[in-house]
């Protein structure tokens, strides 16, 4: 499971019901290999296939199992003449419509300094990317290394954690870590199983693990293949996109699905289109005035783009760096494909050779090769410049935001990032701080003077007072799912470094217990045992519907949607109060959902 950080005194701010910020949407596409291919669109619509652009059907990613995603833009929407003849695809099999770049021309723009305003990168990769493994390494989960060990990369979203410097190639180390990327956005929303990434966060409802040996047409999971963030444009609002080439990859030896020049464009052309309105699209920037296509048409693929337009739909290439600040200029900023030709030539600003996992913006003049922006190190990738692989980490998609898309806590750092360091806590592994979550369930069963407590060691607020001179607390945080299985009991005001247990009735009662109220009733069954450490705080989740169903609990013990199962906490107090050695916490009541 995800390594924990401290518990923080965040932890104790259970009342917290501030909601997470995040892009007001996420849509993407993925690519023809991929599974979710000719699945219905939220298990009840139209096939899926590689020209539409999707959302989740929870509308944001959600953690948790979650039907196919919906139909954001349909390809016939984008102007691809062939859209209908691509309605009964299956993976494995292409159809001339593959969108592999996406933008609403709202990008966040990059700045020469770091600050509060600096655009942050989110981006996704393709099958066959293993993550930076050289110094200085990045110790952030999850990121692109570790989800590439679980064959899980392919459909998520991650952040480029280390990307905040103004100093060219854009990049760390920075204040917060060094070089990193961690994941943000996952495929499916889920994590655990014995055979998948133990990480669990926020999901699209793709399919995942993507196995892609070299040569195999159809994979098992999906490969997200173009990305954009903000509201999905009106009718007549402008998309821009760039279509796929049709050369052979030189790591698989699988030709390109070759939807460019099917529709009669280059596969280094990024276009725009009036969505919805009948137009076909048009060239918005040309490979000539990206940098691309040197050796030759068709040459270089576009791979993923960010696109911040002036407000006019006429692409003006930036003269000098950060020149699309002014307002002059429009930032068009872009990935090239692995086999494209331009990579292993060298760049037009830092003397460095191009790499797939590069961020490229356009030449200072004609005939030149494109400038590197961010160098794909600095994204936690690995490249062949550095040594580590032979064909570079490709990035296949990505968006810029400002301020981060998930920052509940409101301090300007990704969730994931505060969650990764320890500067908060994720207890119950679903990729949400802890403080960010509502607590669920009802306490009862207090211990205030009318209780009456056993020796007036009374607690209105908690359960009955203890040696530390309050009462123990019992609360809650996660959910009431039981699909979800994530709710974690927090058990704070506990002595230092007492044992105790966990009981779970379905009945309650109120009756004196050593120095405490007993409020669980028969049958009372025993989840487990517990320490409370030099803090006197104990947590028990999540997984606590798994444990009661697969462990040495009878089957009556087993947590059922519907059911309202009632958890306290029992330890032993020999200092405490009342000359009794043991006392308990308040009463924890959750009615359980589906």
């Amino acid at each position: 499971m995800r390594t924990l950080g401290p518990i923080s005194l965040r932890l104790l701010a259970l009342s917290c019901l501030c909601a997470p910020l995040a892009a007001q949407d996420l849509t993407f596409s993925f690519d023809w290999r991929s599974r979710s291919k000719a699945e219905a669109a939220g298990g009840v619509g139209a096939p899926l296939n590689e020209g539409r652009i999707l959302r989740a059907s929870t509308l944001l990613p959600t953690v948790g199992p979650q039907p196919a995603p919906l139909v954001a833009i349909d390809a016939a929407s984008l102007g691809l003449s062939l859209a209908g003849s691509c309605g009964s695809q299956v993976a494995g099999q292409p159809c001339q419509i593959d969108v592999d770049a996406l933008s609403y021309g709202n990008d966040a723009r990059f700045k020469a300094l770091p600050g509060p305003g600096q655009a942050r990168l989110y981006f996704s990769v393709d099958p066959y990317a293993v993550g930076r493994a050289i110094a200085p390494q990045g110790l952030l989960q999850p990121s692109v290394r570790s989800e590439a060990q679980f064959l899980d990369a392919a459909s998520d979203v991650f952040f480029a954690a280390g990307v905040l410097q103004g100093t060219l190639p854009l990049g760390g180390p920075s204040p917060v870590v060094p070089p990193e990327s961690i994941g943000v956005v996952d495929g499916n929303g889920e994590g655990g199983s014995s055979a998948g990434t133990p990480f669990r966060y926020p999901g699209l409802g793709l399919f995942e693990p993507t196995l892609a040996p070299s040569g195999q047409l159809g994979l098992t999971g999906d490969n997200l293949d173009a990305l954009a963030a903000g509201p999905v444009p009106q009718p007549g609002g402008r998309v821009y996109f760039s279509l796929d080439a049709g050369f052979t990859d030189p790591l698989t030896g699988l030709p390109n699905s070759n939807s460019a020049q099917a529709a009669g464009f280059l596969p280094g052309a990024v276009l725009v289109v009036q969505q919805a309105t009948g137009v076909s699209p048009t060239v918005y920037a040309s490979p000539a005035l990206l940098g691309l296509d040197l050796a030759g048409p068709g040459t270089d693929d576009l791979d993923a783009l960010l696109v911040w337009d002036n407000g006019d739909g006429v692409f003006q290439p930036a003269a000098s760096l950060f020149q699309w600040n002014q307002g002059t200029a429009d930032m068009v900023l872009f990935s090239v494909r692995r086999g494209s030709a331009l990579v292993g030539q060298i760049d037009s600003l830092l003397g460095l050779p191009i790499e797939p996992g590069d961020i490229l913006f356009n030449p200072p003049g004609a005939g030149q090769r494109p400038r590197i922006l961010i160098a794909a190190e600095n994204m936690g990738l690995a490249t062949e410049r550095s040594g580590q692989v032979g064909e570079g980490d490709d990035v296949d998609a990505m968006l810029a935001l400002t301020p981060v898309m998930w920052d509940c806590n409101n301090n300007g750092v990704e969730d994931a990032v505060d969650i990764a360091t320890g500067a908060t806590a994720d207890l119950n592994n679903n990729g949400i701080p802890d403080e960010c979550e509502p607590e669920v369930g009802t306490k009862s069963c207090f211990c205030p003077i009318t209780a009456p407590p056993p020796c007036g060691n009374d607690d209105p607020a908690a359960g009955c007072e203890n040696s530390t001179g309050v009462g123990a607390l019992l609360s809650s945080f996660g959910s009431d799912s039981v699909t979800n299985d994530d709710l974690v009991l927090v058990a704070t005001q506990l002595p230092a470094n007492v044992n105790g247990l966990w009981l779970m009735s379905q009945n309650t009662t109120q009756v004196v217990l050593g120095a405490g109220l007993r409020c669980v009733n028969s049958t009372i069954y025993r989840l487990g045992a517990f320490n409370s450490g030099p803090g006197g705080t104990t947590t028990y989740g999540p997984e606590i519907v798994y444990n009661s169903c697969n462990g040495s609990l009878p089957a009556a013990a087993c947590i059922q949607v519907g059911q309202t199962w009632h958890f306290q906490g029992w330890y032993r107090n020999v200092t405490g109060p009342c000359g009794a050695n043991t006392n308990l916490t308040n009463l924890l009541s959750v009615p359980f959902t589906p």
